[in-house]
């Protein structure tokens, strides 16, 4: 039986590697999602704290709903209200059904970062597109972490194969501390002295 255990934890721990470098790596670089998301992208992340004291916030709602009007495609899923000084807001986009077809509207982006003080469009992106430029190189990072980046139409594979990859390495877990016990004596028949 110990054989066979070893055998399993072995050959399981080998399936899992590819699985825990690309969780491992991608996951320490995720620590630092946000502030490396800023230094990547200086020009739509952040703005310029106003000088004048009495400038205030704008609404996000307020900016959404102007957002909603000028993409007709295009309605506001969620917006980040976590706001930080220096900061822009972001809205994350899903289509609207377009009435003449009952399909949904193809969108150029699906996010939309406006400054907070000002209104101003700072930018767009496309979350999870996978690429190398710099907009897109932590929302990519993001996706292969989450899904292994595979391609929209069997996305959900890249999950449950994580999903399999995790309960593997828990009951593998299981099976590697009972081999870190040490190995029961077989009896002779005869008692010890």
């Amino acid at each position: 039986m110990r054989s066979l255990l070893v055998y399993i934890h072995r050959y399981t721990g080998l399936l899992l590697v590819p699985f825990l470098i690309i969780v491992g790596l991608t996951g320490s670089v995720l620590a630092f999602n946000q502030e490396l998301d800023r230094w990547l992208n200086p020009v739509l992340l952040t703005v310029p704290t106003p000088e004048k004291s009495d400038m205030q916030r704008l609404d996000p709602f307020t900016l959404g709903e102007h957002i909603e009007r000028q993409e007709s495609r295009a309605r506001i899923d969620w917006i980040n209200l976590n706001y930080e000084a220096g900061q822009t807001y972001r809205f994350f986009l899903v289509p609207r059904i377009n009435p003449k077809t009952n399909q949904l509207f193809e969108l150029p982006y699906n996010e939309v970062y406006l400054n907070p003080y000002t209104g101003e469009r700072t930018g767009t992106r496309t979350w999870g597109e996978v690429s190398l430029a710099e907009e897109n190189i932590m929302p990519s990072l993001y996706r292969l972490h989450y899904t292994l980046a595979l391609p929209k139409h069997i996305v959900m594979f890249g999950t449950y194969a994580l999903g399999v990859a995790a309960l593997l390495w828990f009951f593998d877990c299981f099976v590697g501390f009972y081999l870190t016990l040490p190995p029961g004596r077989k009896r002779s028949g005869q008692p010890d002295l």
